[in-house]
This record gives C-alpha cells, sequence and structure tokens, in this order.
C-alpha cells in the first residue's frame, strides 16, 4: 500500500522544503493541474431521508497533483532525514480551501428542496490499489457543510417553511481512479460525513448540539461520479 499523505505535518514540512529550495535556484517545472467535475447523488438520515431519499449536488476535484515522479527528480532538494520520506508519498494534492468540494443543487420535487456548499479544507488519504489504469484510495478528512433547507412537509407544524443548517463534520471517501491517460480520467465513489447533530426546526440553533437520532440531522451519504482533466502548468519557482 502506498500511502498519500502518511502524516500531515510531516508532508506539510517537507513540502515547505521542497519548494523553498526550489525557489532558491527558480527552476521550471511541469505539475498537472486537476480540474474535476460530476453528478452527485446525496441521502441524508431523518425525516429528510424518508421524505426524499436522493439529493443531488455537482462534486468539484480542482487541485494541483504532484506525482510520484516530479517527487523522485527532486528529492535532492529535499533534506536528507526527509528523503526517505518522500519515498513513502505515492502523490500529493494541493488545494485552495476556499475552492468547495461540493455544491448542493436540489430543487423541490416533491416536498424538500436542498441547495448549499460543502469545503474539505484538510485530508489524508491512503492507497489501497495502485495500477496502470485503476488507482483505488481510502480518504479521511475535516469538512464544512452549510445547506438550505425548504419543505413544505418537514416543517408543516411549525411557523416557517425554511431551515438553515451549518455544521463541521468528518468524511470518510473510497474512491476509484480510472486512469484512460494521462491527461483523461474518470472517477467514482462513496462518500460519508459525519456531522456535529443539529435539530431539525425553523427554530434550530447553529450553536447548539442535538442528540444522534432520527429527530435530528447528523449523517449524509454519498455517491458520485467525476470526469477529470489533467491540465500540464509549467511552474517556475
Amino acid at each position: 500500500m502506498n500511502a498519500v499523505l502518511f502524516n500531515f505535518t510531516t508532508t506539510i514540512v517537507l513540502l515547505t522544503c521542497f519548494f523553498s529550495h526550489l525557489s532558491a535556484g527558480k527552476q521550471e517545472f511541469s505539475i498537472p493541474l486537476n480540474v474535476g467535475v460530476g453528478p452527485e447523488f446525496n441521502y441524508y438520515n431523518g425525516v429528510i431521508g424518508k421524505d426524499q431519499a436522493i439529493h443531488y449536488g455537482i462534486k468539484i476535484d480542482m487541485h494541483a497533483f504532484i506525482d510520484k515522479t516530479v517527487l523522485e527528480k527532486n528529492k535532492n532538494k529535499i533534506p536528507k532525514k526527509f528523503r526517505k520520506q518522500v519515498q513513502k508519498l505515492s502523490s500529493v494534492k494541493i488545494g485552495k480551501v476556499y475552492i468547495p468540494e461540493s455544491i448542493i443543487f436540489s430543487p423541490k420535487i416533491k416536498n424538500t428542496g436542498i441547495y448549499g456548499i460543502n469545503f474539505r479544507p484538510v485530508g489524508a488519504g491512503l492507497g489501497l490499489v495502485s495500477g496502470a489504469f485503476l488507482d483505488v484510495n481510502l480518504n479521511l478528512g475535516l469538512n464544512l457543510s452549510y445547506l438550505f433547507i425548504h419543505s413544505d412537509k418537514l416543517f408543516e407544524d411549525e411557523k416557517g417553511t425554511v431551515m438553515h443548517f451549518l455544521r463541521p463534520g468528518l468524511n470518510a471517501k473510497l474512491n476509484f481512479q480510472f486512469k484512460f491517460s494521462r491527461i483523461f480520467q474518470l472517477s467514482s465513489g462513496f462518500e460519508g460525513i459525519g456531522y456535529v447533530p443539529q435539530e431539525m426546526s425553523v427554530d434550530s440553533k447553529i450553536f447548539e448540539i442535538g442528540d444522534f437520532n432520527n429527530d435530528n440531522l447528523w449523517l449524509m451519504g454519498q455517491i458520485y461520479l467525476m470526469m477529470n482533466i489533467r491540465i500540464p502548468m509549467m511552474i517556475k519557482m
């Protein structure tokens, strides 16, 4: 098994040294920019799932992709004490925290509509399978999600029809990457996010913590499919 990010702190230190040494020499090298987008199908626990099993969204994956080839070519620019750790890395993804992982766009079909955005600022992964055509990775991360939920049914005994959900969460994702070429790839997988529970009510308080039961929202499950285009970019550092 190949570690993608075996230790977040060590990886940050390692990459800082890597790029600082490159900066000193102002060398030019190529890093692929991955642009991935596709549909996602989301399930939410409790009354939302009972009312409508699937809600929809757009999955996004935009990052700079540093593979083992680039790391190996430049390992002499990394301090010796970190070089063994470089050999354990199969790849490193570097993204911007303000680029969302998904945009939820699920208009009301029967009773409930959901719109929102999900960020995944920190993540680490483990390579389970690495082949010429298929990579399989298990990823863990931290999430922050906002959902605008409006329903004619879920809040029928209350004085409103809208709820605002804002919660941090823990994320687990199993990703299958089909490598048709170095430029075009297809990814599909399963993802789950466990949130700090929030009460399902128009009067729900964002800073109040609910219980893990079906009256509260605390779990999201997802299936997704993405088309990925990797664009080579020449970077001078």
